[in-house]
């Protein structure tokens, strides 16, 4: 493929006509848009002068964007056409199934994989691949009783390679009355005034509800942090695929820090919030877990294990924009290995609203002391 990059999910519009219909549209203008780019291409490398090639760059990077967009409406459709006729064997399923594979894996486009994963569960699934997918983006999105129904099939077939979804089986468990109960927070929320965070970064735009409620001074910390300016142009220095991305370090490394630590209120059990996708945490900063880093945070990309306990503080989750945060280049491969060329993406500046109507000065701990 030519393209694809990170956008927000898109519904396939207000089309009347049935999946499949739709589908055979999508196809035909995405082939369409492949032509033109194809042709673009072509004319670029033949232009006479340099204006006429810089108008057919700007033309091409227009129709790549378009392609961009359309790519994704025929993903939605092909959701759309399966769940109005689950056929095995359509060229929509064959495309959801290729579709799925590519971005669970390859772009870690975990809001698009969803939507496909969640149509390809409306039939069983006979394919252990297919189950092992849509069963990792089942535990991805929280869907815990899906993800152990299609991770159990897949590891019944015996495949090899599954030693990290048998571990998930057995975490599901414990996620579980973890998740249960941060449904019950989120409801909660949803009735109060909750301090945002709006992220503007290198590859867009997202926002974070801050849990104010339950990790009052880290809150207060990150607010206080945010209005002087402390995050802006700062990196996201260590970004792992399946597991976090890691910033607020003014040197980019784990040892950064604004010249202090904080209390870690994520000791708490009674008042210590879960992580799932999206949660922002603060690590802790000593073998004894009492204090945590006073401006690093990480936002995972899916359910963390190791920050469901006490050495992390969960303070916040995103709530808009969570392909942005999936979208930042990765510093390592999903094997473990760094990346050679990585350029780090930064926060370009992060901007503090609906606060409530108190100061935001934080208890600190000094590094000296």
């Amino acid at each position: 493929m030519l393209f694809l990059t990170m956008a927000p999910a898109v519904l396939v519009g207000q089309d009347s006509d049935p999946g499949d219909v739709q589908f055979a549209k999508r196809v035909k203008e995405w082939r369409q848009i492949i032509v033109e780019l194809q042709l673009l291409r072509q004319e670029y490398f033949l232009a006479e002068n340099f204006d006429s090639s810089a108008e057919l760059r700007k033309k091409y990077d227009e129709t790549k964007e378009k392609g961009n967009r359309k790519i994704r409406e025929l993903k939605m459709a092909a959701c759309k056409a399966f769940r109005d006729k689950p056929r095995v064997g359509a060229e929509y399923h064959a495309f959801l199934i290729n579709s799925l594979a590519f971005d669970l894996e390859q772009t870690e486009d975990q809001g698009i994989a969803f939507e496909m994963a969640k149509a390809l569960a409306t039939l069983p699934v006979s394919r252990a691949d297919v189950a092992r997918r849509v069963g990792m983006s089942m535990f991805i999105n929280s869907e815990f009783d899906q993800a152990k129904k299609f991770l159990q099939q897949a590891v019944n077939a015996n495949e090899s390679g599954m030693e990290e979804f048998k571990l998930q089986l057995r975490l599901i468990p414990r996620f579980k009355p973890l998740w249960e109960k941060e449904l019950e927070y989120r409801k909660a929320d949803s009735q109060k005034k909750m301090p945002r965070a709006v992220f503007e970064t290198t590859k867009g735009r997202f926002v974070v509800e801050l849990f104010e409620d339950n990790a009052p001074n880290t809150v207060k910390n990150f607010v206080t942090l945010a209005r002087k300016g402390f995050y802006n142009d700062l990196d996201f220095f260590y970004v792992l695929p399946f597991q976090f991305c890691g910033t607020g370090s003014p040197n980019s490394t784990f040892t950064g820090s604004p010249g202090y630590v904080l209390e870690n209120e994520g000791l708490n059990p009674e008042t210590r919030r879960g992580n799932f996708r999206g949660t922002l945490c603060a690590p802790s900063r000593d073998e004894g877990l009492a204090n945590i880093a006073g401006s690093i945070f990480m936002i995972t990309f899916m359910p963390y294990s190791e920050a469901n306990t006490d050495k992390y503080c969960n303070f916040g989750r995103v709530i808009e924009g969570m392909e942005v945060v999936d979208a930042l280049n990765r510093s390592q491969s999903a094997a473990g290995e760094p990346v050679e060329d990585f350029k780090a993406d930064k926060i370009l500046k992060v901007t503090v609203e609906n606060l409530r109507d108190h100061d935001y000065k934080a208890k600190i701990i000094p590094l000296n002391q």
